[in-house]
């Protein structure tokens, strides 16, 4: 997903921030960009992005989506707009959970590998997921 072009500064801020951190610079060649936001277009369907896609919220359940094949202890998740570069090394990021709810829903987060599904938590198939923390 794209960043809104008013929010263009805010797309340098964040360039410049990884240049200082990890020492990469976007003007050079083989430059991989590092994750901004959430990616809008590879996510479940019952998770919502705020508008610059950094705030994911679950939704709620058949009565909001309309969807008799929903339910609202669907797993869900949420890919970056872009992997992380396997050469960065070490990458720092933070998650804050505001609420899990009352209803004993868990809460996964980890990296795994674009072929994972979004349908289940990462951790819970055979695929390659690279951590998780729940």
């Amino acid at each position: 997903m794209a960043l809104p072009r008013y929010s263009e500064k805010v797309g340098r801020e964040i360039d410049e921030y990884a240049l200082r951190v990890y020492k990469s610079d976007s003007h050079s060649p083989g430059f991989q960009r590092l994750p901004r936001c959430w990616n809008a277009k590879d996510r479940s369907r019952c998770l919502r992005l705020s508008h610059f896609a950094l705030t994911v919220t679950y939704s709620g359940g058949f009565t909001e989506r309309h969807d008799s094949n929903y339910s609202n202890h669907e797993p869900a998740c949420v890919r970056a707009d872009t992997p992380v570069p396997l050469t960065t090394g070490i990458y720092y990021f933070e998650i804050t959970v505001a609420h899990k709810g009352n209803n004993g829903r868990s809460v996964s987060i980890g990296f795994s590998t674009k072929s994972a599904s979004l349908a289940k938590l990462p951790g819970t198939l055979k695929t390659r997921t690279l951590w998780v923390l729940q």
